[in-house]
């Protein structure tokens, strides 16, 4: 008989990680059946593009939780005694314009900064678990659950609320069930797990470390695979020649060029003065004869100013993609092309700058908002005080500027020596891939077929 197994899928990147890295295809063919939830958004897409046999979408119905429910979990959210949350605590009290104060959300900061406080102790947080326990669980899932009947089941986003819904009613009814760290910065930034898995998969030792620290997970109850979503980045068969992604991109493959990889809001940079920055110090370098290619983050396109600031510019390539549904596949190894080719990558502080480790890019981190600073806690800046990145400045891996003439010296001198900084971007590397051989997604599978109790 076939082995069931349930998957949340909450957006693109997740089907990235587990469609197109070998990770279902494996378990099918091993014996599993997948049942894929997904919320009403993705349902008809995903639907219609994976569904077969042995792949059945269900459409999971957002439940509003409860007000009661709500506040415990955004109790919980803030429980979690790191730099990071103390920072997004502060943005709640900071206007985004002038950077004055939000004198009508001061009780509620205090009260959340009450429970930052407290959620130092472990008696504080396990507290807040069992309160959570004790609360119904929810209709919508039993009925999934006792419809599908699982033997595993997988929830992949702890961010959001409904995944420890599921999760609770997975482990009510004693269903084995397995979770997983999606991003470097999870566990210190966005999520308390305010119920805890059977095991928790986790990318590498560093996170490990903050699942024991921060989320009292037991040691033997952490799993360490690597990342399966990078694993492309270690097959060479997906680099085209120079030549022809130049073409392709619209670049003269004769040409260096700089790759500017935009971030996501609220504290993104005042990207058209950035940019007007960016133009005046490539006009600066001229002689260099370099290009530039801007690609903006997923879901966020780049205003109209931007381009017209580029307009008609043959040294400059917007790389924008109007299709973020298929964002994939064939996006990666794009990405990945652009990454490798490339001469320096800067950007703000995004996960990209880490897969630009991958291939061993010069990195700089643009460190301002443009010409003038924004407020502290809506500004770039605040990101350096952000746990996943502070606990890494030490190992030197890019290059941090504060202003123009910062900036346009870091490029030089990245130009003239792309080795400066190449040990720091080694050991990020080695530290956030746990193991640099490309077969993440076996381990991530070797950890599902063993739960299910399947062999190949």
């Amino acid at each position: 008989m076939r082995k069931k197994i349930l998957i949340t899928i909450s957006d693109i990147f997740l089907i990235r990680d587990l469609f197109h890295t070998g990770v279902t295809k494996r378990l099918i063919s091993a014996g599993a059946d997948i049942y894929v939830l997904v919320p009403e958004s993705m349902y008809k897409g995903v639907k219609s593009r994976y569904e077969d046999k042995h792949i059945i979408v269900l459409e999971d119905t957002f439940i509003a939780p409860t007000k009661f429910e709500a506040a415990l979990y955004w109790i919980s959210r803030y429980s979690l005694s790191t730099d990071t949350i103390r920072i997004k605590q502060g943005r709640k009290i900071q206007e985004y314009e002038g950077g004055g104060l939000k004198t009508k959300a001061l009780p509620r900061y205090f009260f959340f900064l009450l429970c930052w406080y407290l959620g130092k102790t472990r008696i504080w947080r396990e507290f807040v678990r069992a309160l959570y326990w004790y609360l119904p669980t929810s209709k919508r899932y039993e009925k999934v659950l006792d419809e599908v009947k699982p033997d595993v089941v997988f929830p992949t986003d702890f961010i959001l609320y409904n995944e420890f819904n599921l999760l609770k009613t997975a482990k009510k009814k004693y269903i084995p069930n397995i979770g997983i760290v999606r991003s470097w910065d999870n566990l210190s930034s966005k999520v308390f797990l305010i119920v805890k898995p059977d095991c928790l998969i986790t990318y590498n030792e560093a996170i490990k470390r903050e699942a024991i620290k921060n989320q009292d997970i037991n040691s033997n109850k952490t799993i360490l695979t690597g990342i399966a979503q990078y694993d492309l980045y270690f097959d060479n068969s997906i680099i085209t020649s120079r030549e022809d992604f130049c073409r392709n991109l619209g670049l003269d493959p004769k040409k260096r060029f700089l790759f500017y990889c935009c971030s996501s809001s609220p504290t993104s940079p005042k990207y058209e003065e950035i940019f007007s920055i960016l133009k005046s110090i490539m006009n600066q370098l001229k002689n260099d004869d370099l290009q530039l290619v801007i690609r903006p983050y997923p879901k966020y396109p780049l205003t109209q100013e931007v381009k017209d600031l580029f307009k008609d510019d043959p040294n400059v390539v917007l790389n924008e993609k109007d299709d973020i549904d298929d964002f994939v596949y064939g996006e990666i190894i794009q990405v990945a092309n652009i990454l490798y080719h490339s001469s320096i990558v800067m950007s703000t502080y995004t996960t990209l700058q880490l897969e630009a480790c991958f291939y061993d890019k010069p990195i700089i981190t643009v460190n301002f908002d443009g010409f003038t600073n924004k407020p502290y806690y809506y500004s770039v800046r605040s990101i350096a005080d952000y746990n996943h990145y502070k606990e890494r400045f030490g190992f030197g891996w890019m290059k941090s500027v504060n202003n123009k003439e910062e900036w346009l010296s870091a490029i030089k001198r990245y130009l003239s020596d792309p080795s400066y900084l190449q040990e720091g971007r080694k050991k990020l590397a080695h530290e956030q891939a746990f193991i640099l051989d490309g077969k993440s997604w076996k381990r991530l599978s070797d950890v599902l077929m063993d739960k299910l109790q399947l062999k190949d």
